[in-house]
């Protein structure tokens, strides 16, 4: 995959720049469906990838927080240098308690993403120092129900990159990021990135094994999704792909590989 913009949601772009890896059925037995984004996952070799703040906000408002089950809700979050602030609130008794934090963010060594808060406040007024004199810290009053998704120790949210996006999920390990005004900047995997030769600036690529779309089923996969208008980037949903793709053209290759031409997420997103 090379200058894409994925659209887990679509409020949440996130550019990929570049990302090699081995797609992989998540049910024993069964082979990838891409109309079930569900039924494949994404085993991560190398990737570069970008999203701006509101992103990060989108996912962790409608997938993180609640797939977790967690006291916090409704975060707002902003990036500075090297910051993420922010705020939100946590409930706890049935009483919710508004709070801003400022957290940094860096990989562990399992190559987890951990979100450290440095200062905080709650109620508008209780300094991050007092809550600790009083014994009380997030993992205390915030930690997840389901923690496989996130868990918190002391007051770092430690987050797997398998938990940063609904399915298709991505699984790999971070090894670097990086927070500006701009964006979060992230490189994950400890392979190198596979260059495959296809003519486009922007593109997907599939190569080997089985895969369902629409009614078809490729064995032996060779197929490459491209912009329609040869951009330089392409907006792509995994869960609205075949729209992306009906409003495209397909070209059959001479080695029974396919190559769709396919129109900009993006484009279709604004005309419905």
């Amino acid at each position: 995959m090379r200058n894409v913009i994925m659209f887990p949601y679509d409020n949440a772009p996130a550019a990929v720049s570049r990302l090699s890896g081995t797609a992989v059925p998540t049910r024993a037995g069964r082979i990838i469906d891409m109309d079930d984004v569900g039924s494949y996952a994404v085993q991560v070799r190398h990737a570069e990838m970008h999203m701006p703040a509101a992103t990060m906000q989108a996912l962790m408002n409608q997938y993180i927080l609640p797939s977790a089950d967690t006291a916090i809700k409704r975060v707002n979050i902003s990036f500075g240098n090297g910051t993420i602030q922010m705020r939100g609130t946590m409930r706890k008794l049935g009483i919710p308690v508004g709070f801003t934090a400022t957290a940094v963010a860096s990989p562990t060594r399992d190559g987890d993403m951990q979100i450290s808060v440095v200062k905080m406040k709650a109620a508008g007024f209780i300094p991050k120092g007092v809550m600790h004199a009083l014994g009380l810290n997030m993992s205390k009053v915030a930690q997840p129900d389901n923690r496989r998704v996130f868990r918190i120790v002391g007051d770092t949210m430690i987050v797997p990159v398998s938990s940063m996006f609904p399915p298709p999920k991505f699984v790999g390990r971070l090894r670097s990021v990086r927070v500006t005004p701009q964006g979060m900047f992230s490189v994950i995997g400890t392979g190198r990135s596979d260059a495959p030769s296809v003519n486009a600036k922007a593109f997907l690529h599939m190569r080997g094994g089985r895969v369902n779309f629409a009614r078809l089923t490729m064995a032996d996969t060779d197929l490459t999704m491209v912009p329609k208008g040869r951009a330089g980037s392409l907006g792509f949903s995994p869960a609205r792909y075949y729209r992306q793709l009906a409003a495209g053209y397909t070209i059959n290759k001479p080695d029974m590989g396919l190559v769709g031409y396919v129109a900009d997420y993006r484009g279709l997103r604004r005309g419905s």
